[in-house]
Parts: structure tokens; sequence; C-alpha cells
């Protein structure tokens, strides 16, 4: 490939999903470091087209396969995915799926590009970019897809690499920081209804369209939510911005000074737009007032998020639903995601669906303790996956239902 050829040009769809100024191969290439890896995707009615680029070369390749058929696949593997949910992760994942999904979106030529780049960054359009990279099969899967060993020996592509979502092919400037210590502010855990066993952060009652301060209270509790993020504030110099339970309001998260804070971290519930009859954009659930009005209905929606003041190099969404988009034809990402780069954001932890609450704590917390040890933030939560994976007392842990819900978005 040309290395000033537009990336448009060579990735099918490539332009029309992403709204960035054009990117060359070059450009894309000069933004790398030794060890990272791009990986973007796009389809034709021939198949997918993958174009992988790493500091010192760039690799075309494409999979001939129909679009139904890798759609199927998808399917397959989310049905998996939903089982284990419902089943707290008892349940069968169909690593046959993973593992055909894996070698069409990584054929020969891109594996080889990349073997050497433990830091991948998958830049996917469409229902690709809706998919848990992290939990596809690199090898042949061995043993029974329900036995918890057979999952844990299973060779996931969190395995080998880091896996993270850049927001465009190369990433825009950032406005650096300057000499602001390292700050905490952490926001959480309303007053809402009773407290569930292996709570996830859902809201399955709020689809009945109801939209009082009423039927947010139905929404259970998050008895971890409290706990992390104290924990994650312990691990941050001074006194930490914490807003939890009562105090965890619309009202106080708007007059906050939270552009004083380099980490933001939100353990609550996330709803996607469409989730009840009134709410047209993703949104945190924070403690609903006595009287809602217009500036306070417990629901800090994404156009709100986009309208505060941050100055943040990570935000935290340890709640479930955040990588949604902001209707049925956005891309992934698009909605909590935009709205927080938005206000300032660099980067971002999002989870591609509900998040069962104890293990939503030690994901964060690990992948938050393993950056400030000096990982990089991929390779910190790539650590906080397999530390799971490999916990013999944690229920369902192998399941990818319950180790790979997280996904790093952003520079």
């Amino acid at each position: 490939a040309e290395a000033a050829a537009p990336i448009a040009a060579l990735i099918p769809g490539y332009s029309a999903q992403t709204a960035v100024e054009p990117a060359t191969l070059v450009a894309a290439q000069a933004s790398l470091a030794k060890g990272q890896a791009l990986v973007l995707y796009g389809q034709d009615e021939d198949g997918l087209v993958i174009l992988a680029v790493t500091p010192g070369k760039a690799v075309i390749a494409t999979t001939a396969i129909a679009p139904r058929a890798l759609l199927g696949l998808e399917k397959r593997l989310r049905s998996s995915i939903e089982s284990g949910l419902v089943a707290n992760g008892k349940s069968a994942f169909d690593r046959t799926a993973a593992h055909e999904l894996y070698l069409a979106l990584f054929p020969q030529p891109i594996r080889d590009a990349v073997k050497s780049s433990p830091d991948l960054r998958i830049l996917a359009t469409g229902s690709l970019a809706a998919l848990p990279f992290a939990a596809l099969v690199t090898q042949a899967p061995q043993g029974a897809d329900d036995a918890p060993e057979a999952l844990r020996r299973t060779r996931w592509l969190a395995q080998s690499h880091a896996v993270s979502v850049p927001l465009a092919a190369v990433p825009l400037p950032e406005n650096p920081r300057g000499s602001k210590a390292r700050s905490f502010a952490g926001i959480g855990a309303p007053v809402l209804g009773e407290p569930v066993r292996l709570a996830t952060r859902a809201a399955p009652l709020l689809r009945s369209g109801d939209t009082s301060t009423r039927a947010l209270r139905q929404l259970a509790s998050l008895p971890g939510a409290a706990e992390e993020l104290r924990s994650m504030a312990s691990g941050f110099p001074g006194q930490p911005a914490l807003l939890i339970g009562a105090d965890a309001t619309e009202t106080a998260v708007k007059a906050a000074p939270l552009h004083l804070a380099s980490v933001i971290a939100f353990a609550t519930h996330g709803l996607v737009g469409g989730a009840f009859r009134d709410l047209v954009e993703p949104a945190l659930v924070l403690t609903p007032p006595d009287q809602p009005t217009e500036a306070d209905d417990g629901l800090l929606t994404a156009s709100e998020i986009a309208k505060l003041r941050l100055d943040a190099d990570w935000v935290i969404l340890s709640a479930c639903d955040t990588s949604a988009g902001d209707g049925e034809s956005a891309p992934t990402f698009s909605g909590l995601a935009r709205s927080f780069v938005a206000a300032g954001a660099r980067s971002l932890l999002l989870s591609h669906w509900p998040v069962r609450d104890d293990v939503a704590s030690r994901l964060t917390l690990d992948t938050l303790n393993g950056a400030a040890k000096g990982l990089s933030r991929a390779e910190a939560l790539r650590r906080a996956q397999l530390a799971i994976i490999a916990d013999k007392k944690l229920a369902g842990a192998a399941h990818p239902a319950t180790w790979a819900p997280f996904v790093l978005v952003g520079n």
C-alpha cells in the first residue's frame, strides 16, 4: 500500500463511519510506537478488507466471507455472552464461533504483521465495533464449552495482546495537563432500591415506559460501588472528590470542579437510548430527587455530559451498556464515550454489556492500580482480565461474560 494513500481509500466504509480528518498510512505509522499495531476493518460485498499498520510496515489482506455468514458468527458469540450473563458465567461459551471469527478477522498475513505487537488497537465499523475482540479464540478450542477448566485453558486473544479502541486512526493532539498532580473524582452508588445478589449494572425495570423517580428507585442498589470508588480514591494523593450515595445527584455533579481531576470514575447503572419511552440518548443513573426538574431528573444524559468541563486523562465508567451508540444506526462508542471526549476526557474504560457488581470493582481497581504502577492502560486491563480468568474461587470467572465486558477507548 502507498504510504501517502488515504486510509479511507483502502478500507471500504471507513470514511462513512469515522468523522475525522483524512488519515494517511504514513501519519498512522508515525503515531505508533514500537510494539504497537493498528488494525482497521472494512466490509464490501466480497467480505472483509483488513489493514494492519505497524511503525515499520502496512499490510492489507482480505477474507472471503459472506456478510450473512459473518453476522451469524457474531450472533452466536453474543448469544453465548447473553447466556453467560443469565447464568452468571455457569454456561457454555461458543468457542468455535469465537475461533472462526478470529480466523476471519485475523487472516494469516494480518497475524504475521501483528505477532510482534502486544499492543493491539482495533478500529472497526458497524456490528464489528461491538465485538469483544479480547474474547476471540486464537487456537482451536479443546474440551467442553461449559467446562470451567477448559475455558480457563482457552487461548484467548487477551492472552497475547492488550486490546484497545482508538477514536481515530491517527489520534488527535491532546492538550497537556501541565504540572497538575494526579487527582481523583468518584461518583456513584446512587440511592435506589434494595440490593440483589450478584447485581448487574443494568436497568431492565425501566423498559416499561415509566420515567418517574419511582421507576428509577426500583433499580437495585449496587453494594460494591461505594467501596469500589473509595478504594480507587485511596491510590491518589490529596483529598479526593467523592459524590457517593445521597450526594451523587445530578445537581452535585454539574456543580463539582471535575476539571481538577485527572481520573474520574462513575460506578452506577448505565442506560442506552431507548431503554424507556422518553430516553432518546444514553445516560448514567444518579440519585433521583424527590421533586424532579429539567435540570435534575436523576439521569445524566450524553448531551449533559458533553457540557461538563473536564481535563481528565481517564474516565472510568463502571456501568453497563456504556459503549452503546446514540441510536440504532450510530456506531458503537458514539454515545457516552464521545460525550466525555467532547467534555475533555482523553480515554475511557467502558463496558459492552451488564457487569456483575462483584466483578466490576475488581476489574476497574486492578486496571487502575496497574496503570498507576506504570503499565499502559490497555496492558493493565489485560492483566486484570487474566486475573479474573485464573480465579477458581470466583463463580463463572472463566466465561467471557464475566471477564471481558470492559474495553479501553481513546488515546
